[in-house]
């Protein structure tokens, strides 16, 4: 990695942009990550983006006068009824950022923010319901929501005038004077006039120039939350800052043409709270001439202030805390500003009685009844944004474990007994990056997130003709690998080793306790193999070995009988190949920079062959074609190599078969189906490759998208990290695992004899064969 910024070794200390690059970064690479969100029966959506805060605690929206609830997932916008709690329809917007101001390299980027990163909904907009969706560096996007069923993407603001590109940290709409308010990271605050669809254009623009740290090069501050409110006559707009805290500014009627020349007050929170956290304001009660707003941060929980003064002069006063269990996000109040809810990583949802907050006045800190924070109805791990709705009479909450619930409200703080009992829930995946595909059932790995572990989907549920998800295991490492073998999945766990896993029944899958092989250091890969009456299993251990392991066909034990060094073996394939009348079998695998070939014909004594030099290789396949013996290896950066290994002594790559091929992404799996690679690369989503019947077989890559020359890819919502090729009853699928968009699966639609399909390989002359969206995104 190249540097991103310049660290001055004199005062030791980062410039204001570079300390907000640093600190996104850091942030993106400490916490967990929102995901979702599945029915609890049929799998209708999709994961949200795995990495906090890009999905943030400004994630959901909510339409009282239609009660429908938005939702950011990732890349897409999903409107939901907030009634039957079903998804509506749901809209792709934002595409992966690949470049900011501060990074010029497009290989050494560090994203600052992954598809849509706030909401703000106007349903009573004067040409229809709009949302608008803050997407970071594209700016923002203007959705038209009116017909719920066929959300439409009318148009997109993204710069404020030439050379002045508007970075969507947050939004926030004002349906007084149809202004939209937006939290720029690297600019300030923004009003943008949207009374007029056709005439979008930003009103005024307030940069606050700071020398903080005595900086030189002056910069704005890291506006990164924006709220609008109006309180008693006047409307005003609370601005989070990850450099000086809270501002308020009075923007009643739009602040005018020029806008406002300075906030009404600040409040440097900065020893309040730890920098660099996305945090939310929440106003506000007003109540007998006092005002306060609410500002919750994962590490101290939520600050209440009180700004009651401030149009005469008065300073923000900070007038008490909430000292939450766990790391705070979203905060959101009832109507009648008298409970609070707040979005716990820890615990779920709290609930706060402020109904008088002042502690300045002696009354006790505001506090969360304790019981609650245990119930079970509304328990929650990783809890991240929290949005009341009808009063408080529901409540939805998000959370990277346990999805999104809608929680509907029993009883009262004046009782004692108040809960909330969760009456609708989506179930949640977390990152989705390995798949194994077998008897009509998808086995799909998460690797990262409170809930990692094995998943069980059927592809096609008998009543609904739907995929379903039957059953979910965690697991005790980072699921990255799966292979199974008649009733049991046999996970490699990296440092957890390869669990076996009984799945006789998919909806209550149960790990064989002792019957795995915990002493792999870090297991990446694994294949399962039947050689005569026996059955082994192949495991890419990372800590330097392949390791052959005899499966028991009864119990699923497995018992190492013998391993070979191969320093740092990252993925494992194993093939027959007839030599002098005899079947020899033999294991590939790849290291990173190298292809092995070992003759495991004798899994107690496997014995080397030949290796071959490779750049960047993270997974390999074999196959058999126009006579010789290919080993596909997904080359990373390189992109894809065909290697001959007829010979196994001395293995070569294919000179002048456009090997390596070049991806536009890197080659991070494959699957092999008749002369055809499937190969994910990326965020460039599935390539496609022939392998045309030449002298040498010359790789050829298949235009999945005549319309887009530059980018010919089946391009997915996020990044691809595998993909499994398998036939359906009629028709051929490719299942992708994508990290961001989660899993999906494409049908095949081809015209015999041309493009991708089972025969040798030919051009199709009339662009008839393509792949069409059978399943967008299940997860």
């Amino acid at each position: 990695m190249g540097m991103l910024f310049n660290w001055d070794t004199s005062s030791k200390k980062l410039s204001p942009r570079a300390f907000l690059v640093c600190m996104t970064a850091v942030t993106c690479l400490l916490f967990g990550a929102p995901q979702i969100c599945i029915s609890a029966d049929v799998l209708e959506t999709f994961q949200f983006e795995d990495r906090w805060p890009d999905a943030s605690v400004d994630n959901m929206a909510y339409n009282a006068a239609d009660n429908e609830l938005y939702l950011a997932a990732g890349n897409f916008l999903v409107i939901m009824d907030a009634v039957n709690f079903e998804e509506i329809s749901r809209l792709k917007i934002a595409r992966n950022s690949e470049n900011s101001e501060d990074i010029t390299d497009p290989e050494e980027v560090v994203e600052l923010s992954r598809g849509i990163i706030g909401l703000a909904a106007a349903p009573g907009h004067p040409e229809g319901s709009y949302v608008y969706a803050a997407c970071g560096p594209q700016g923002i996007a203007v959705v038209k929501v009116s017909d719920p069923n066929n959300p439409v993407i009318e148009t997109t603001i993204a710069e404020a005038s030439q050379d002045d590109p508007i970075y969507g940290s947050a939004v926030d709409y004002d349906p007084d004077v149809q202004r939209l308010y937006v939290a720029d990271v690297f600019h300030g605050l923004r009003c943008i006039d949207v009374n007029d669809t056709a005439n979008l254009h930003q009103e005024w623009a307030y940069e606050q120039r700071t020398d903080w740290q005595d900086e030189e090069d002056e910069a704005s501050g890291g506006h990164i939350n924006v709220h609008i409110k109006e309180t008693d006559g006047s409307t005003f707009a609370f601005v989070l800052d990850q450099l000086y805290g809270l501002r308020i500014f009075d923007v009643t009627n739009g602040a005018g043409p020029d806008g406002p020349a300075d906030p009404l007050a600040s409040f440097d929170m900065r020893s309040e709270l730890w920098w660099g956290q996305y945090s939310e304001v929440v106003d506000v009660i007003a109540d007998g001439g006092r005002k306060y707003a609410y500002v919750s941060d994962p590490t101290y929980g939520v600050t209440i202030l009180d700004f009651s003064g401030i149009q005469d002069g008065g300073e923000i006063t900070n007038v008490g805390q909430i000292e939450t269990p766990g790391s705070a996000s979203g905060v959101t109040l009832s109507d009648d500003n008298n409970t609070l809810f707040v979005a716990d990583g820890n615990e779920g949802m709290l609930i706060a009685d402020v109904t008088n907050p002042n502690t300045a006045e002696g009354n006790d800190p505001p506090d969360f009844p304790e019981s609650l924070v245990e119930a079970e109805t509304y328990a929650a791990s990783g809890a991240y944004a929290v949005l009341a709705a009808n009063g408080d009479t529901n409540a939805f909450l998000a959370s990277g474990k346990d999805g999104l619930a809608r929680l509907e409200k029993n009883g009262s703080f004046d009782t004692g007994n108040l809960q909330y009992e969760k009456t609708g829930e989506y179930n949640p995946p977390a990152r989705i990056t390995g798949l194994y595909v077998e008897g009509g059932y998808a086995y799909i790995l998460d690797d990262g997130g409170p809930a990692e572990g094995l998943r069980i989907l059927r592809l096609k549920d008998q009543d609904t003709d739907r995929p379903r998800l039957e059953g979910f295991i965690a697991t005790g490492g980072s699921a990255n690998a799966v292979a199974v073998y008649e009733s049991f999945a046999y996970v490699a766990d990296r440092t957890g080793g390869v669990a076996v896993i009984d799945i006789t029944e998919k909806t209550n899958p149960q790990e064989m306790t002792g019957l795995g092989l915990g002493t792999v250091g870090d297991a990446r890969d694994i294949k399962i193999y039947e050689q005569n009456d026996s059955v082994y299993a192949y495991i890419a251990d990372n800590s330097g070995e392949l390791i052959i392991a005899q499966v028991n066909k009864e119990t699923g034990e497995l018992t190492e009988k013998s391993s070979r060094f191969v320093s740092s073996a990252i993925a494992v394939a194993i093939y027959e190949q007839e030599e002098e009348g005899e079947t020899s079998r033999y294991a590939a695998v790849v290291n990173g920079s190298a292809l092995t070939i070992f003759n495991v014909t004798t899994p107690e004594n496997p014995e080397e062959r030949g290796s071959l030099g490779t750049g960047d290789s993270r997974d390999v396949a074999v196959t058999n074609l126009y006579g010789k013996q290919f080993a596909i290896v997904a080359d990373g950066s390189n992109g894809i190599r065909l290697i001959n290994i007829s010979d196994p002594q001395s293995p070569e790559e294919q000179i002048g078969s456009g090997s390596p091929l070049a991806t536009n992404g890197p080659a991070e799996a494959i699957s092999l189906y008749g002369a055809y690679i499937h190969a994910a690369v990326g965020r460039s989503g599935i390539a496609v490759i022939g392998i045309e019947d030449k002298d040498p077989p010359e790789l050829t890559p298949i235009d999945l998208d005549s319309a887009d020359a530059v980018n010919p890819y089946y391009n997915t919502p996020g990044y691809a990290s595998d993909v499994f090729v398998a036939e359906g009853d009629i028709e051929r699928y490719t299942y992708i695992a994508d990290d961001h968009g989660g899993f999906l699966a494409l049908v095949h639609k081809d015209t015999l004899g041309g493009g991708i399909n089972e025969q040798p390989f030919t051009e199709s002359p009339d662009d008839s064969a393509r792949i069409e969206c059978f399943i967008n995104s299940l997860f």
